[in-house]
């Protein structure tokens, strides 16, 4: 006679964290036991672009989502951005929609979106678990917006940055009489692209004024 072991379904949900986006994997767990179903399931909506926190038929899953990816598309042309954002995603982003979100991922837009994204500081500053932003080709109008962006999000611990351009080339540096960018970030792990060298460099050297230079040297 075999044996039956049970395994606290809180032990369960954890292991099955570290699964991450494979979501093959997820859809084949999901069809094992009522009980892995149960801790799969959800994941497969862990990670949704911005579009689907409207859906109606996702909504009992908003809250296992922990990323939430923003990027362009053909309705976003002639700089349109800032209109699909403020339709699609700020009626929904909120702690208490998706109140696990821990990344965002931000790619190809353009400035007029990204100073739209800027005016929603206090709604990032209300997630409690959001610590990693990845910025990919994204466009801005001067260094500090990206500043601007960044500081928005208090816990920030993981930063990715690739191909960033801006239009102006004001505000490129922070003064040493300038301290309104200078307390945070304080990140744990920093990934840049040598790409666009111009926008990159005042980044890193703003970067290194702040306690992430610390925190990244003691890592």
């Amino acid at each position: 006679m075999v044996a039956q072991v049970h395994v606290p379904i809180e032990l369960l949900a954890h292991i099955v964290t570290y699964i991450g986006g494979d979501n093959a994997t997820l859809r084949n767990l999901c069809l094992s036991s009522r009980a892995l179903h149960a801790v799969s399931y959800p994941l497969l909506f862990s990670a949704r672009d911005f579009r689907a926190l409207g859906c109606n038929h996702l909504a009992p899953f908003l809250p296992c989502v922990h990323e939430i990816r923003i990027s362009w598309k053909p309705d976003m042309h002639r700089n349109g951005d800032a209109g699909v954002l403020a339709k699609s995603l700020t009626p929904h982003l909120s702690a208490e929609t998706t109140p696990r979100l821990q990344k965002l991922v931000i790619r190809g837009i353009s400035a007029d979106g990204m100073t739209y994204l800027n005016t929603l500081g206090d709604a990032f500053k209300s997630f409690t678990s959001l610590t990693a932003l990845h910025l990919n080709e994204t466009g801005h109008r001067n260094m500090r917006d990206v500043q601007v962006l960044i500081s928005a999000l208090p816990r920030l611990q993981h930063l990715f940055l690739n191909a960033l351009t801006w239009i102006s080339p004001e505000y490129n540096e922070c003064p040493d009489g300038e301290s309104e960018f200078l307390e945070r970030p304080a990140l744990k792990s920093l990934r840049v692209s040598p790409v666009y060298p111009s926008c990159m460099i005042p980044l890193l050297v703003w970067l290194g004024r702040t306690p992430s230079a610390r925190d990244l040297g003691d890592a």
